[in-house]
């Protein structure tokens, strides 16, 4: 008991010595902020309950997540007054989170184009949120790795010997970060002309690993940290899962993601997410589940979802195609090698990633390898490869050198060791980015637009899957018809319409496959009708070694095909023909079961159509 005492307060004392050594250039930091923050954080550490609004599931919706405490009264209101005389009560869905809290998620629907709505959470002060005006234009907001408590001096593998140590430096360090990130997105916000419809962070909202401080709980002040700026609580942030935020059920307390998958969730948060905003489908993949192929079914089901979205934005934590630290990093190049595919094989226009807490933005690669697009007027037009770009720290809580060696990927790359941001103009046309640095609002990038000719697109390039045959039945036969374009399914009602020729009697039957919404052109497909199954009416044997057969006749055909065999599963059998509904087979095994069926064909315009054949009887031959 002395020997461990004495090493619990050896740790103590050395991690002490970390902090006052390792932490110089931070509490030096510290000291740079403004008093009255530092008095504000000692409110904000102690209040886990700020709201996060999340997009919803397109521009008519509005999604919002907060906890409570135990035990007290749970409401939400909204409406379009001020003082929320107007105000409805929204059914709230409650589940337990930390201990002594709950975490409460609404989503509000049937949103009004270009409207300021109010609302208020519990008894929170009421804040107003913006609706987008109806129309193509939309503006967002780009950053990375908020991280926040990251500049804590002492590394979490420490945090089982010095929690108390921790804890303390990990307070300053979250004051610290938060600081710096309330102070990113205002002047985004502002840089935008406050136009920016929502914030997309590209993961590691939060620093402290579950995993490795062992108590869920830890990371509470650092969220609080990341959802304090009063910004927040009017425009909605965009999530990805992050290393740092994926293995604790808190980010999925924390945030009420819409459209979300089982796809890609991981053993503690959720999986991937999909939202459409005007003519863009943003894709957002939780990467800290490595199932790869997962991450393919989602986005074929999200884009098959939306078909007529201009612009296929895919966001993941780690950099594929980034420039610093963790570019070279095994988990990283295995996801390249296995996403990057996927991406191409899905029409990815951009692809946003954060994880290398540096700004590096790629050539517009295919299959990995860089393709120079026509560029008019300063846009790349109708590129074939994707834009990949990777963030820089958008709350200066940590910064990675960049690699030594500029790799043959990338097209622009910086780390000026102060945080970053991009503002994204989306129009249903152009696709426009801007990055700039924090301190001086000044650009470290040129910027960079991709430019679609929108066009219908043509049914008659898509493929229609296999039809297979329909039974006569004397009536039109109208069997399904599934149609993919790009390997992608489209959608029958939607995307096209289906008429059909020549349907009712046996022969080839016609099909066509006309465009509609966003596709124009047909296709023309067929399939064939052929007899219904033929069924035996009997199976005798009068004579030794011979069986007689009669059909059921129906309808007239050329003939039937008879098939017998001593084997019930047909392994080796005799075939004969004939044009009547008899036929005697000859020269069978005296004593010997036998099994037998028919199917019945037509020959029309030098085609043989054949049915199906119909049950097998059995009889045994007269020895």
């Amino acid at each position: 008991m002395i020997v461990k005492n004495c090493r619990k307060q050896l740790c103590a004392c050395f991690l002490a010595g970390i902090i006052l050594l390792q932490g110089a250039v931070f509490w030096g930091a510290q000291a740079g902020l403004p008093e009255a923050f530092k008095q504000e954080w000692k409110t904000i550490c102690n209040d886990w309950t700020y709201v996060a609004l999340s997009p919803g599931s397109d521009e008519t919706q509005m999604n919002f997540a907060w906890y409570s405490k135990n035990g007290e009264p749970v409401r939400f209101r909204y409406g379009q007054k001020r003082d929320l005389s107007d105000g409805k009560t929204v059914k709230i869905k409650q589940k337990k989170a930390q201990k002594g809290y709950r975490s409460n998620k609404v989503t509000l629907k049937n949103l009004k184009p270009g409207a300021t709505y109010y609302y208020q959470a519990d008894r929170k002060e009421v804040a107003p949120f913006h609706t987008n005006e109806a129309g193509d234009m939309f503006h967002f907001i780009y950053v990375g790795d908020p991280q926040i408590g990251k500049s804590n001096p002492i590394k979490q593998e420490e945090y089982l010997e010095a929690q108390e140590e921790y804890r303390l430096a990990q307070s300053d360090a979250a004051c610290r970060d938060a600081f710096g990130w309330r102070d990113t997105i205002n002047k985004a916000y502002k840089k935008s002309g406050k136009k920016a419809d929502f914030i997309l962070s590209a993961g590691d909202q939060v620093q402290t690993n579950a995993c490795k401080a062992l108590d869920k709980t830890v990371s509470e002040i650092e969220y609080s940290g990341f959802l304090c700026p009063k910004l927040l609580r009017s425009v909605p942030v965009a999530t990805t899962v992050g290393g740092h935020d994926g293995d604790n059920p808190n980010y999925d307390y924390h945030f009420h993601v819409p459209n979300q998958s089982f796809l890609g969730q991981n053993k503690y948060v959720g999986g991937d997410y999909w939202f459409t905003y005007g003519s863009a489908l943003f894709m957002m993949l939780n990467t800290q589940d490595s199932n790869t192929k997962e991450h393919k079914e989602f986005m074929e089901g999200a884009i098959r979802k939306n078909p007529d979205c201009t612009w296929r934005i895919v966001t993941l934590h780690q950099d594929i195609y980034g420039s610093a630290k963790h570019s070279s990093d095994e988990q990283v190049i295995k996801l390249r090698n296995k996403l990057v595919k996927y991406f191409d094989g899905n029409g990815i226009d951009v692809v946003l990633t954060g994880h290398d807490h540096s700004y590096t933005r790629s050539k517009f690669l295919k299959a990995g390898l860089p393709v120079e697009p026509e560029i008019v007027d300063g846009a790349a037009v109708n590129p074939e490869g994707i834009l990949y770009m990777a963030a820089g720290s958008s709350s200066g809580s940590r910064y990675y050198d960049l690699a030594e060696e500029k790799q043959a990927y990338v097209a622009a790359r910086w780390q000026g060791g102060v945080p970053t941001y991009s503002i994204v103009e989306v129009t249903e046309s152009t696709f426009t980015i801007d990055t700039y640095r924090t301190d001086n609002g000044e650009k470290i990038d040129d910027t960079v637009k991709i430019q679609k000719s929108i066009r219908s697109r043509d049914i008659s390039q898509a493929s229609v899957d296999a039809i297979g045959t329909a039974a006569y039945t004397g009536k039109g036969k109208k069997p399904a018809v599934f149609v993919r374009l790009n390997k992608l399914p489209l959608i029958c009602g939607k995307d096209y319409t289906v008429s059909y020729q020549d349907n009712i009697e046996i022969g080839t039957a016609g099909v066509t496959v006309t465009g509609i919404g966003a596709f124009v052109g047909t296709k023309a497909s067929s399939f064939q009708i052929v007899p219904a199954k033929t069924q035996l009416q009997s199976a005798v044997s009068h004579k030794k070694q011979r069986v007689t057969v009669r059909l059921k006749n129906g309808l007239p055909l050329t003939g039937y095909q008879i098939v017998y065999s001593t084997s019930k599963r047909f392994k080796t059998f005799h075939k004969k023909e004939t044009k009547k509904a008899k036929i005697t087979l000859k020269s069978l095994k005296k004593g010997k079961v036998y099994y037998i069926k028919a199917r019945g064909y037509q020959r029309k315009s030098g085609i043989t159509y054949y049915g199906k054949y119909g049950k097998a009887i059995k009889v045994k031959v007269k020895a």
